[in-house]
């Protein structure tokens, strides 16, 4: 069985132009959805596919810090 989670974090952002009078700029909240494949005190990794070879092998993965994360809800298991 795998866990499925939900979770939405905070990442930098930037600005393209090369001059700028606009200084409004600001971190993004990404909202992302994935299969938990292995969550330590630094990350929690996600992917977005995993096939049935033992072991398994991963596609689409995604670690995200564990600080960058300000709300996770457990979506259940496959």
């Amino acid at each position: 069985m795998i866990a499925v989670v939900y979770l939405e974090w905070q990442d930098s952002a930037g600005a393209d132009s090369v001059w700028s009078e606009d200084a409004d700029i600001k971190p993004a909240m990404i909202m992302s959805a994935g299969l938990l494949v292995k969550e330590d005190p630094d990350a929690v990794v996600l992917a977005t596919s995993i096939d049935d070879n033992d072991p398994p092998k991963y596609d689409g993965l995604l670690a995200i810090p564990q600080t960058a994360i300000t709300r996770r809800t457990n979506l259940g298991m496959v």
